[in-house]
This record gives C-alpha cells, sequence and structure tokens, in this order.
C-alpha cells in the first residue's frame, strides 16, 4: 500500500528527473550565453539538500490551502 511518504518521494524524484531533463538542453557557447553572476544557481546536490524540505513546504501548503477551500465550499 502507498503511503503519503512514498508519493512525497516520488513527486521529489520526478522533480529532480525534470530538473535534468531542463539542464540536458543548456549549451554554453562561449561568447554568446549568458552568464547569471547573481541570483539563484544551483545544482543537482542543492536540491537534494535543500529541495526536499521546500518541496515537502509547497506539498502541504497546497494541501492545507485545499482543504480550506474544500471545507467553505460545502
Amino acid at each position: 500500500m502507498r503511503t503519503e511518504e512514498n508519493i512525497r518521494e516520488e513527486i521529489f524524484e520526478r522533480v529532480k528527473e525534470i530538473y535534468g531533463l531542463r539542464k540536458i538542453n543548456e549549451k554554453f557557447i562561449a561568447g554568446q550565453t549568458k552568464v547569471n553572476y547573481a541570483g539563484r544557481v544551483f545544482d543537482e546536490n542543492i536540491l537534494k539538500q535543500s529541495g526536499y524540505k521546500y518541496i515537502n513546504h509547497r506539498i502541504s501548503a497546497y494541501l492545507s490551502s485545499w482543504s480550506i477551500i474544500f471545507k467553505a465550499s460545502k
């Protein structure tokens, strides 16, 4: 039987998969590719460290707000 934790882990794995797909398409061409020197820059290691917590927070916030909306609509 699937648990909430299993489903959350599956969502995190899908986010990592999407991140990987986006990175595959990124190419650096010297003299042409824009280099961001400020702002959010992260890689898969940072995604593993803090991404899981962030994704879990977003899921919890979404479920909480959805629950409030659902109860209000009754």
